[in-house]
């Protein structure tokens, strides 16, 4: 009895974990996807996507090649449509806060510290 009990706890453990592993792979595609179609672009050289998570939330650092880049990316409204899709991928998150978890910088970009 305590065996068949013992499959049932793996098989849910492994079925939960096949099942995060899917949705995250979904999610990465459709990051990738949101920018790539934001950042298309060809007066602007693409930046670089970082995705990574904290507290369980995504977060975005999305890093140009100058200030200038960053600048007309802002004035062609791009940085706002990419926080848009990304706000419209979890829309299911009520607490979901965009601009906590999008950061736009550029290349050597001197660290402020405070």
């Amino acid at each position: 009895m305590l065996k068949i009990v013992l499959y049932i706890i793996g098989g849910i453990i492994l079925g939960w974990l096949i099942y995060r592993v899917i949705y995250l792979r979904k999610k990465k595609r459709q990051y990738q996807d949101a920018f790539s179609k934001t950042f298309i672009d060809s007066e602007i050289n693409k930046p670089k996507l970082k995705t990574s998570y904290s507290y369980a939330y995504p977060s975005f650092e999305i890093t140009f090649q100058n200030e200038e880049q960053l600048k007309l990316a802002e004035k062609k409204g791009l940085t706002k449509e990419f926080e848009s899709k990304i706000q419209k991928i979890h829309k299911n998150i009520k607490d979901f806060e965009i601009d906590r978890v999008v950061y736009f910088t550029w290349e050597g970009r001197p660290i402020v510290t405070t």
